[in-house]
């Protein structure tokens, strides 16, 4: 029987989240133990990220439906940038798998440099298979707030000369 006719027992399906892997981060220069995230922390970690953004959508005339392009979208880049740490802590931190010892958010708040937690954080998703939903997710919200070939990094460019200006950063 090869796999594509394996047929899953209901212990197969909930252990999913127990089978750890090996992955080299760079920028550690070593490997780490990580796991998969199941749905319910896939949506705390998005609504961790997400908390910064406002949508108010205008209720449509019965019968008719509501669109995206008549709401009115608010985003502080500060808040935002924030906020996408967070959720990179915590995806990072359940994520981590350490011998069996729960890796805390404050744990994973002390890994230097910061750039082994966004990577640690990404390959959690990769694991989890909803790194391209993340991806499709952001790529919509960047049509929304007009900023499509924007890359992360020239957005909080953006908001950090706009803060700098003196300008709140709502709507950039």
């Amino acid at each position: 029987m090869d796999d594509s006719e394996r047929v899953l027992t209901l212990s197969d399906l909930v252990s999913g989240k127990d089978k750890v892997e090996a992955v080299f981060i760079k920028e550690l220069g070593a490997s780490v133990m990580l796991r998969p995230l199941d749905l319910s922390e896939q949506a705390r970690a998005q609504g961790t990220a997400f908390k910064a953004i406002k949508v108010n959508a205008k209720m449509p005339m019965a019968g008719g439906t509501a669109s995206l392009a008549d709401a009115d979208v608010s985003f502080n880049m500060k808040d935002y940038t924030i906020a996408e740490a967070e959720s990179q802590i915590l995806i990072a931190s359940m994520g981590l798998s350490c011998n069996g010892v729960k890796c805390s958010v404050d744990d994973v708040k002390k890994i230097k440099p910061a750039s082994a937690v966004k990577a640690i954080a990404k390959a959690v998703l990769r694991l989890s298979g909803i790194d391209k939903e993340v991806e499709q997710r952001l790529n919509l919200f960047r049509s929304l707030t007009g900023r499509e070939n924007a890359s992360s990094d020239d957005a909080v460019r953006d908001a950090v000369d706009t803060i700098d200006k003196g300008h709140d950063a709502t709507s950039i």
